[in-house]
This record gives C-alpha cells, structure tokens and sequence, in this order.
C-alpha cells in the first residue's frame, strides 16, 4: 500500500512540473467551443457566467445555452462584446469592427501574382495547391 501511495506522489510530482491552470473567463468574454465529435466545426459564444472553478455557462449564436468545461472553451482575441460595443459606437460601424484598407507589402503582392499565374489555389485552411506540371496543358473546367 505505501508503495502505491508513494507512486502516485511520484507521479502527481512529475504532472505538476508542466501543468498550468487555464486563465479564468470573465461574463461576455467571447469563446470558441470545441465541438464533440468528428468532422463537426467550432462554434463562436459569449460566456454569460461562471459555475464552477471550471464550468462556464456559454451562449452561442444562435441563442443556444451551453454547459461547458474551461478545457473546451478558447478564448478568442476580440475579446468581450463590451470592447465591440465600444468600438462600433467610436466608430459608427456594427459589430464586425472597423472597415480598414488593406495594405500589402511587395513581397504579399509577388506571392499573389505567382499564384495567379502558375494556377495555385489556396484552400481554407491556408495551403496552397498546385497543379502538376504534366497537366499544364490541359484546361481545367
């Protein structure tokens, strides 16, 4: 019995090296749920209250009241609806945020004409691919 006890003290020693707690969530701090199962997508919410030490209760938005655990909610860098709601009554836009012109750099322009040019797609999560160089003369529909 003593050894197993001191095992697990071993054990709980070598875990508390590396563990760190997750930052606390604040009511309308603005989340992404992680979603259950495969395949399914993240969903954007508003934390609406505190439950326990970790459970939050989330709001999507599509109204929906959720039940979740800290280790499930990422906190999103637009960070409470107060700041949104102060950004868009300074600047008169709604709560996507600020209308800002886009700047690009040369090299961000070389990169885009490249892509135009040697038929490359990029796709939503950010990779880009391109066509074979055995089907350059073929069309593609």
């Amino acid at each position: 019995m003593a050894n197993i006890q001191r095992n697990r003290m071993k054990q709980a020693q070598i875990y508390d090296k590396t563990a760190k707690d997750l930052r606390e969530l604040q009511p309308e701090d603005m989340v992404m749920i992680e979603p259950f199962g495969y395949g399914k997508q993240w969903q954007k919410a508003t934390v609406t209250k505190q439950i326990g030490p970790r459970s939050y209760e989330v709001e999507t938005t599509k109204g929906t009241k959720l039940i979740r655990n800290r280790k499930h909610l990422r906190q999103m860098k637009q960070n409470t609806v107060k700041n949104q709601q102060k950004l868009s009554q300074v600047t008169g836009k709604g709560m996507t945020g600020v209308d800002l012109p886009m700047t690009r750099t040369p090299s961000q322009e070389r990169k885009q004409q490249q892509q135009a040019s040697s038929k490359q797609t990029q796709r939503s999560s950010g990779r880009i691919t391109k066509m074979p160089a055995y089907l350059a003369d073929y069309k593609l529909c």
